[in-house]
């Protein structure tokens, strides 16, 4: 399925939070604790196991890591793909 022409099916959440957040030189504990989020939780949204539930948290780390426009798209795009996979829709 496609969001708005674009391929969800390899598009992942954690995949681009953890690019960024690395890209930025920021460990999982500094983040956390910006965020207010353990460790091992924002290790489960890298791991793809978990993604937030609330687009809030999403916008929240995008300030946090200073994102750039591309960078908060990306993370955008890649919250939204990975909610439509888990609802089946994608």
């Amino acid at each position: 399925m496609t969001l708005d022409g674009i391929d969800c099916t390899d598009i992942y959440f954690g995949n681009v939070l953890q690019r960024i957040r690395k890209k930025k030189r920021l460990t999982l504990e500094i983040l956390g604790d910006f965020i207010g989020y353990s460790t091992s939780h924002i290790q489960r949204w890298e791991s793809n196991t978990h993604f937030p539930s609330h687009f809030e948290s999403v916008i929240l780390i995008c300030e946090v890591l200073r994102c750039t426009t591309r960078e908060r798209l990306d993370l955008e795009e890649a919250y939204y793909c990975t909610v439509l996979r888990n609802r089946g829709l994608c």
